[in-house]
């Protein structure tokens, strides 16, 4: 790959990240998701990815594809999370939940789900993300915070009153 290609390909990626950890841009898609439900148009997560593996000098065909997470995927044409192996969708009545890096509660969170498991496979992928959670953590103390909800998204006990 030409050295110009690799320049510009690595400040496509990192603007496009830039953008996409700004509050702002973020706050976009939880006013779509608000009035419009979930997002189902194209994205370009995976080919992110790609871009980002290649530029790595890794060979994409080895690598986790879209990057976050290893079991499940978000497949844009049907609005739901899918399992990357078998294909099967998670039911939109089935709750779910995502704890992302950044909450400094999340490690523990993993620590602590990590104790209840048996499955030595899974504390194995279990020890991997809290390695990766850890690093995130280190390299990025700016980006931590204590979790918080979105305020402006009405919740069940809302509804109630």
């Amino acid at each position: 790959m030409s050295d110009n290609i690799v320049r510009a390909s690595r400040a496509l990626v990192d603007k496009l990240e830039e953008i996409n950890d700004d509050p702002k841009f973020q706050s976009v898609w939880t006013i779509n998701q608000i009035h419009n439900g979930p997002y189902t148009g194209p994205n370009y997560v995976e080919e992110l990815s790609t871009l980002k593996t290649v530029l790595d000098g890794n060979d994409p065909q080895n690598s986790v594809v879209g990057g976050q997470d290893r079991k499940f995927r978000f497949d844009t044409s049907l609005g739901q999370f899918v399992n990357r192996v078998s294909g099967e969708a998670i039911p939109l009545d089935e709750p779910i939940i995502i704890f992302r890096a950044r909450d400094h509660h999340s490690f523990h969170i993993l620590r602590e789900y990590l104790s209840m498991v048996s499955d030595e496979h899974h504390k194995t992928a279990i020890r991997e993300r809290m390695s990766e959670f850890a690093e995130f953590a280190r390299n990025n103390p700016d980006k931590m915070k204590e979790p918080g909800i979105t305020h402006h998204i009405r919740l069940s006990s809302d509804e109630e009153s």
